[in-house]
């Protein structure tokens, strides 16, 4: 992992170190990943590019995205409220082409809350993510 990629991602390391540490996702391979280490990842091999926030927030607002606490409640607003936007989401691409959050529904939805149209990902296909990246590994 290259110096760079740790300085576009600073809040793994400072903002909440202890909830990246032990965060994890389920890809749609069923593969459980590591937030903190699939983010780093991703840092280092996708630069950070636009995406359109429209289509996540659908999902959200559907229920289609796994989030650590119910969109909507108390507790969803709150942790969206203390969000970092400026800190790029990661999307991720299946086989299909579907893209969804794997980390930055907070952002995300604090980003459409504020009505900006985009917002910064790092965009990376499932199957380009190393086996690394594994929460057990």
């Amino acid at each position: 992992m290259s110096s760079h990629a740790l300085k576009r991602m600073p809040y793994l390391e400072s903002h909440h170190p202890d909830m990246f540490a032990a965060g994890t996702f389920t890809d749609s391979a069923d593969r459980l990943l590591s937030v903190a280490k699939t983010v780093r990842w991703a840092a280092s091999h996708a630069p950070a590019t636009e995406v359109p926030v429209a289509k996540f927030v659908r999902d959200l607002e559907d229920g289609h995205t796994d989030t650590i606490d119910k969109f909507g409640s108390d507790g969803w607003k709150e942790r969206a409220g203390r969000a970092d936007a400026s800190f790029p989401i990661l999307v991720l691409v299946d086989d299909n082409g579907e893209q969804y959050i794997g980390d930055g529904n907070h952002r995300c939805w604090k980003t459409h809350m504020a009505g900006k149209k985009t917002i910064l990902a790092h965009v990376v296909r499932e199957r380009d993510i190393p086996d690394s990246c594994l929460a057990d590994q």
